[in-house]
């Protein structure tokens, strides 16, 4: 692999070049060991939800109810929502930070494939899912799975239907959702 450097390291700092030189010169010696490697297989996974990131990229909310885009000076006045795909990638960073080898699927991977089978553990947030995927996600979780849910998750389908196969899945009989994202 080859590295470029010069814009990143400021020329008035030359034994900064020869430390990233030396750290990529040395690197090299264990490349004949990663040539023929492979990634070991990870047993959990965070699902990422199209019917969420469908819903809620055309959810809008005031910029004020938004903690990324609050600070924004030019932002308009409104945004679309985005705690489920936040709560989406922070589950993954903290599951990373945490130091967990971590896959991302999708619920195609799950309604066109058998891609549950290869986790013991599974990560999910969103407010609206496909409803194919329930089944399979009830039949996985009885045969040992775990299954991670966010609040609110799956309260609505991929239409905005009420969802009550993902509420009886969690062993709710119904759910409501407060959203505060302001911090």
């Amino acid at each position: 692999a080859e590295e470029f450097t010069e814009n990143s390291i400021s020329w008035s700092y030359p034994q900064s070049f020869r430390a990233v030189h030396d750290a990529i010169y040395q690197s090299a010696a264990a490349e004949k060991y990663l040539v023929n490697g492979k990634s070991r297989p990870a047993k959990i996974a965070v699902i990422y939800s199209r019917a969420t990131d469908f819903n809620e990229s055309r959810l809008m909310v005031s910029k004020e109810q938004d903690p990324f885009i609050s600070a924004c000076q030019n932002a308009p006045a409104t945004v679309p929502q985005t705690l489920c795909r936040k709560d989406q990638q922070y589950l993954y960073m903290a599951l990373r930070r945490a130091n967990y080898d971590v896959d991302i699927i999708t619920e195609d991977d799950i309604i066109e494939t058998t891609a549950l089978d290869a986790y013991k553990a599974v990560y999910f947030a969103g407010e609206w899912i496909d409803s194919r995927i329930v089944a399979k996600l009830d039949r996985w979780v009885k045969a040992g799975g775990t299954l991670y849910a966010t609040a609110g998750l799956g309260r609505m389908d991929q239409f905005g239907e009420s969802e009550t196969a993902m509420l009886k899945l969690l062993g709710l009989k119904s759910a409501s959702i407060q959203k505060n994202a302001i911090t």
